[in-house]
């Protein structure tokens, strides 16, 4: 009984203080959540003013010449993307960032228009509607994070998930 008591005391005057703080305020979404309510949103078919336009880069020249040697223009930034039989390059215009138009980089002729949106006002996830050169809606983009993605077709079925 001694020894319970002595360790018991012994407990007592050495108890370690401990806290925690809570964080509050995050947002915690599922991704397939994301996917279900930004599927609901598509418009199927952009106006055709959005790529009247763009169908053709009109500074495709200066473009390419500008990724091959790496020159950064304030206006607008440059990509290019292998797609293992072609290469597609990317602008975005920094006075209208929403738009991504994307041409082939062998005739500077749009492929596709990237319309992207923030989900609830946060950084991340962000949300890409991706339509055709005719406007017509073909895939969604999830971005979860600078260096992840998950990419739906139009019917919501999952095409990949990008990791890097």
């Amino acid at each position: 009984m001694k020894k319970i008591l002595i360790v018991l005391l012994a407990c007592l005057c050495t108890q370690i203080e401990v806290s925690c703080e809570v964080l509050t305020g995050g947002l915690i979404y599922n991704v397939e959540d994301i996917k279900k309510s930004s599927l609901k949103k598509v418009v199927k078919e952009l106006p055709v003013n959005t790529i009247k336009g763009r169908v053709k880069d009109l500074d495709f020249c200066e473009n390419k010449n500008a990724i091959k040697s790496g020159i950064y223009y304030s206006d607008r930034d440059l990509v290019m993307f292998d797609l293992g039989n072609a290469e597609v390059y990317a602008v975005c215009f920094k006075n209208d960032p929403k738009y991504t138009y994307y041409y082939w980089s062998d005739t500077g002729k749009l492929k596709s228009v990237a319309i992207e949106e923030q989900y609830n006002k946060q950084t991340y996830p962000k949300i890409q509607y991706h339509y055709n050169n005719n406007g017509i809606f073909t895939h969604l983009i999830v971005k979860v994070s600078p260096t992840e993605a998950y990419i739906y077709n139009k019917a919501g079925k999952l095409n990949s998930h990008w990791i890097g």
